[in-house]
Order: structure tokens, then sequence, then C-alpha cells
């Protein structure tokens, strides 16, 4: 998904990045849990430099 964000073309000249926090649910997470991982990976994404992926188990 990033690398298509990235390469897709556009009828106007823009500059678009993507940057993705991703985890997955583990034992008794609920989903308060899950999403505030997800949320960490992201600014951890944000944060290494944009445009990237970061996962946080």
């Amino acid at each position: 998904m990033r690398q298509l964000t990235e390469t897709h073309f556009f009828t106007e000249k823009i500059h678009l990045t993507l940057s993705c926090g991703v985890t997955q649910m583990q034992g008794k997470d609920d989903s308060h849990r899950v999403v505030m991982r997800a949320d960490d990976a992201l600014y951890k994404a944000k944060h290494e430099g944009r445009n990237r992926v970061e996962v946080v188990m």
C-alpha cells in the first residue's frame, strides 16, 4: 500500500507519502489495547522519518 501510494500517478504534481502502524491481537488483548499499540507504531513510523511501516508487537 505504501509503495503504491508513492508511485501512483496523479494528474497534478503532489508529494504524497504513507506511514502505517501495524500490530496484531495477543492473548487477552481487548480492542482498545490493539488500537493503542497500532497508534504507537504509527507515531514511531512518523518519528523515524515517515513514508514507512512500523510493526509493534
